[in-house]
């Protein structure tokens, strides 16, 4: 669990530098729908502690572990308004691969990780593929298109009611134009978050140029569906889930994994210092 676990932290912070101009809103949209949703707190906190103490007990016993990836079928659902968030095919065939190098530990960035951390570097044993059949049993390509000016701000929930499949069988990712209003990234909830009746909430939302690596995309933001492919399969970031406001005072706040060091904030990525000292 701690190698998986370590797995994942690695993708975040790979990313961490790209999301310093377009942010990643995963914190603010979890605020957002917890003030606007508060009757989810308290069942949202059980289960987020509940994960918490599994991962913190579990101890992986290698002699009975699968060799056998859990496949994720993932639908893209792209909302267009006839513009250049209307991405191709091909874009989203690319963010496939990419999702699969960087879970499967097989992505060239890792020869920057740190020799201390080199040893838990691991295959996390997700696979990754377009979904073949929607709801309905009926064949797809896992590429649903949709025109609806809801692309503007895919933090409308309306942009979720109006198309949605089953959570507990697909990933959902969302492309628009914007993923929020304005210019950020991407955006995810942890599993406690969306679980029972917060199950709406599923999913990733992303701008259309942080979808693969060609195209209508910003080649330097390609990991950041990996990002928040994190933060949908329980991942903090690195600093927690305080704003990242670069002060000493956010070394308190993890990812409550024990295997990275505490870090302030995700503006850069310094592969060599810690910034904070513990």
């Amino acid at each position: 669990m701690k190698r998986l676990l370590f797995a994942l932290t690695i993708m975040l912070i790979s990313s961490s530098s790209l999301l310093a101009q377009h942010s990643c809103a995963h914190t603010e949209q979890r605020k957002k729908m917890q003030k606007e949703h508060p009757e989810l707190i308290p069942a949202q906190e059980a289960r987020r502690q509940f994960l918490e103490n599994f991962t913190h007990n579990f101890s992986a016993n290698q002699s009975v572990q699968s060799s056998v990836n859990l496949l994720i079928p993932i639908v893209f659902h792209v909302v267009h308004d006839n513009g250049v968030e209307n991405i191709s095919d091909a874009q989203i065939h690319e963010s496939i691969v990419q999702l699969n190098e960087d879970y499967a530990a097989v992505n060239p960035e890792l020869v920057d990780v740190h020799p201390n951390f080199t040893d838990l570097i691991a295959n996390v044993g997700f696979e990754f593929r377009l979904a073949e059949l929607d709801p309905n049993g009926e064949p797809t390509t896992g590429i649903n298109r949709i025109q609806s000016e809801l692309t503007y701000n895919g933090s409308d929930i309306a942009l979720k009611q109006m198309i949605q499949w089953d959570p507990t069988m697909y990933l959902n990712i969302w492309v628009v134009y914007s993923s929020n209003g304005g210019n950020g990234s991407a955006f995810a909830y942890y599993p406690a978050d969306v679980e029972g009746s917060g199950s709406i909430y599923d999913g990733v939302v992303s701008s259309y140029w942080a979808v693969g690596r060609t195209e209508t995309a910003v080649w330097t933001h390609y990991k950041i569906l990996t990002h928040e492919v994190g933060h949908w399969a329980n991942l903090k970031h690195t600093w927690g889930d305080q704003s990242n406001n670069q002060s000493l005072s956010g070394c308190s706040y993890d990812d409550a994994v024990e295997d990275t060091p505490n870090t302030i904030g995700n503006t850069g990525c310094d592969l060599e210092a810690i910034s904070c000292e513990t």
